[in-house]
């Protein structure tokens, strides 16, 4: 059985280690795709020797593109994604391994919705002895955040709809390809999910994209779950904001908002940039020298409270954090979930002077 609609786009970098069973688990697809479109950002192992081989004998058609000149990951992904042929896109890592029903799953996904884009549950398996992770989902669950702060580019395949509608962002940005089409899809409205577990996700010493959020934190579960509308209820772009929104990225936010704004009406516009100013007027709080003296620290969140500044995805755990003055780390620096700060800053180069993200707490932060 074949989709002819399903394009796989995947970046390599020295990936030999591990490629050899994401393209068996491509391979053995029950949905075959219209073909695996590669992208190799300078391998010097034996990464393009493995996939030309792999060319010749895949039920599928499989394109493999070398880069004259290093992208990194980010760039690299996108233009993998834009040479695909496909009316939809999946995003694949160079060392996973797919559920063999992955793309059959997908396919009817889109069969029955208008979504331009889907993320699907996936398990988490690890080089060292750290237990393995069945469900990212429930782990997300377990402290109390939802599927829509998972921005896996291994879980996503988009329409290609999506990208002719806000197109990718500008090449000097410091957008990832996978946080860009997830905040595109929350400003349309069109982003969905797949609980079913499709993708076993390795995480080992030289991933990009090496974090994990989640893991048990009941009292962070119990007071997000506290809704007090309007105050402290949230959307979906309202909680996407305040999970990946740091002090210094509203800009970058608000820019994509404008580069977005023909495909958006204008309700969702300003839905949009309403949110955005509520993070800044978080962010700014924290940062300002009220937060350091309790008194004022105290009138200042509950100010922010009634402002309804809270119902942007930080609700009662935010506000709560915020008048126990617990949020201080944003104050020591950039804490930007965009590739070259915080979360995704540049912990430890490789060998081959790759960039990797560092890894958060288990619980996360908000």
């Amino acid at each position: 059985m074949s989709n002819p609609s399903i394009s796989v786009a995947m970046a390599t970098f020295n990936g030999a280690r591990y490629l050899g069973e994401q393209l068996a688990s491509l391979s053995s697809q029950s949905v075959k795709p219209l073909e695996l479109v590669v992208c190799d950002d300078g391998s010097t192992d034996e990464t393009v020797a493995i996939l030309r081989s792999f060319s010749t004998r895949a039920p599928f058609a499989v394109r493999v593109f070398k880069n004259t000149e290093r992208l990194g990951y980010q760039q690299n992904f996108m233009k993998a994604a834009s040479l695909c042929k496909g009316s939809l896109v999946a995003f694949c890592d160079q060392d996973d391994i797919w559920n063999d029903d992955k793309l059959d799953v997908v396919s009817k996904f889109f069969r029955q919705s208008d979504d331009l884009l889907v993320a699907h549950d996936f398990s988490v398996f690890f080089e060292n002895d750290r237990p393995s992770i069945p469900s990212y989902f429930r782990n997300l669950a377990l402290c109390g955040l939802l599927p829509v702060v998972s921005v896996k580019g291994c879980t996503l395949t988009l329409r290609r709809e999506l990208i002719e509608l806000v197109d990718w962002p500008p090449t000097q940005s410091r957008w990832p390809h996978d946080l860009w089409v997830c905040f595109t899809a929350h400003l349309l409205e069109k982003r969905g999910y797949i609980k079913q577990s499709l993708v076993r996700h390795r995480i080992h010493g030289s991933n990009t994209s090496g974090w994990v959020t989640g893991g048990k934190a009941t009292l962070q579960r119990l007071l997000r779950s506290l809704r007090l509308p309007p105050y402290a209820n949230s959307t979906d772009l309202d909680a996407f904001i305040s999970q990946f929104v740091g002090p210094t990225d509203p800009i970058a936010f608000r820019d994509a908002v404008q580069q977005c704004g023909s495909a958006m009406t204008h309700d969702q516009r300003q839905r949009a940039l309403t949110g955005l100013a509520k993070r800044q007027a978080i962010c700014d709080f924290i940062g300002s020298e009220a937060y350091l003296h309790p008194v004022h620290r105290i009138l200042g969140a509950i100010d922010l409270f009634f402002g309804r500044a809270y119902r942007n995805g930080d609700g009662i755990l935010g506000f709560v954090h915020d008048i126990r003055g617990r949020r201080t780390w944003m104050r020591d620096g950039p804490s930007s979930w965009m590739p070259a700060q915080s979360i995704r800053e540049t912990a430890r180069a490789s060998s081959a002077g790759e960039t990797r993200r560092a890894e958060p707490s288990q619980a996360g932060r908000s």
